[in-house]
């Protein structure tokens, strides 16, 4: 298999990732909140995760680390927890429905506002034009991805962030596709940042990471036990325990803590160079094919590590069903993001191919040879 899904899961996963899980699985405590030493070496596990996340994304410190099921439920938290009183929401037309579909159902729970900030793909001008006119209706919250999930565009944070922060407006990122690929940091105006362990991190499964900036309250989306000062009725006052109910996932935390490790021995510059190399071999191969539909931006420097394309001749999840049986892992449709495609004027869907640095140059060629031979036929038995 050619694994060419690296958006919604990395693939493979490091041997020094494996071992740690395996290795939490096998210790004695199973959790850290009990006594004896194995229980010891459990709070020191998830100590680490924080003050690794924190130096990573240039927080301010481990307190401010949560650790989540996944990014849905960081973002969950965020976005719960800043419009627990109502308001309205400012995001981009490029937005996942983690992001969405909890703003949909604060809109019908309560009245919620959504103001929606569309540009044409790959237009940081349009993109922050129309941001900044959102921004004048004074929201509760900005939400951004940093990279798009359908198209790999990466968005104009940094600036959008800014502008959001000399507004005192809080700022959520969504660093999903971002995170273990490009440089993430917690620049000025960010007030929350969220991400999957189990993407460009290289964690497994069940792992995320909600990052808050110091003095940031937030009302618990989960309650019940933490471990700590059991005889309160109600959840600590502070993070990180004020949003940790219920049992951590050790064997998640030790896998993503060896997971962020890899990234860092790795260096985060030469990653996201493999991947944009990559990604130019791609570029050029699909616009030498004829009848093909892709989306690349015209500055290589403003795309990740994935693109996306479709033939008008058939479905997307039709030849994605075609290069699953030629061996390629791929994903196909709308992608959790409905908005972005109608955003990019996209709305049947496509097909996604997404990068790691554990992909090769050969990978790409065989999958320019098999759209090329596919384009061929298909357009010969039209």
């Amino acid at each position: 298999m050619i694994y060419f899904d690296n958006a919604s899961t990395s693939f493979p996963k490091p041997l020094k990732v494996r071992r740690a899980v395996e290795d939490a699985l096998a210790s004695a405590s199973s959790h850290a909140r009990g006594v004896g030493a194995e229980a010891l070496r459990a709070e020191d596990l998830l100590y680490e995760l924080r003050e690794e996340a924190s130096r990573f994304f240039g927080a301010d410190g481990p307190e401010g680390v949560i650790l989540t099921q996944n990014a849905t439920h960081a973002l969950n938290i965020a976005i719960r927890g800043a419009l627990s009183r109502g308001g309205t929401a400012l995001v981009s037309g490029y937005e996942h429905n983690a992001v969405m579909r909890p703003l949909y159902a604060l809109r019908k729970e309560r009245g919620t506002g959504i103001l929606l900030a569309r540009s044409p793909l790959f237009d940081d001008g349009a993109f922050l034009a129309s941001w900044e006119r959102g921004l004048l209706s004074r929201p509760t919250l900005a939400v951004l991805t940093a990279v798009s999930n359908v198209f790999g565009w990466i968005l104009p944070w940094k600036e959008a962030a800014r502008m959001a922060g000399e507004r005192g407006i809080p700022f959520l990122l969504d660093a999903s596709q971002a995170a273990g690929h490009l440089e993430v940091r917690f620049s000025p105006g960010v007030t929350f940042l969220a991400t999957a362990g189990h993407k460009g991190l290289w964690g497994p499964a069940g792992t995320g990471l909600l990052l808050l900036r110091p003095g940031v309250d937030l009302p618990p989306l989960l309650t019940g036990g933490t471990g700590h000062d059991s005889a309160s009725r109600f959840m600590p006052p502070f993070p990180p325990e004020r949003h940790e109910a219920g049992t951590q996932n050790l064997p998640g935390a030790a896998g993503l803590l060896a997971g962020i490790r890899e990234v860092e021995s790795l260096s985060l510059p030469a990653v996201a160079a493999h991947e944009k190399a990559l990604l130019t071999l791609a570029r050029e191969g699909i616009g030498e094919i004829g009848g093909i539909r892709s989306f690349f931006a015209r500055d290589g420097e403003r795309q990740s590590g994935l693109f996306s394309f479709l033939f008008p001749f058939e479905p997307p999840e039709k030849t994605a069903r075609a290069l699953s049986e030629a061996g390629f892992a791929v994903r196909a449709g709308l992608h959790c993001a409905p908005d972005a495609h109608e955003s990019a004027k996209n709305p049947e869907g496509s097909v996604r191919v997404s990068f790691s640095c554990r992909n090769r140059p050969e990978e790409v060629s065989e999958l320019l040879s098999f759209l090329r031979q596919r384009a061929k036929e298909r357009g010969e038995n039209r």
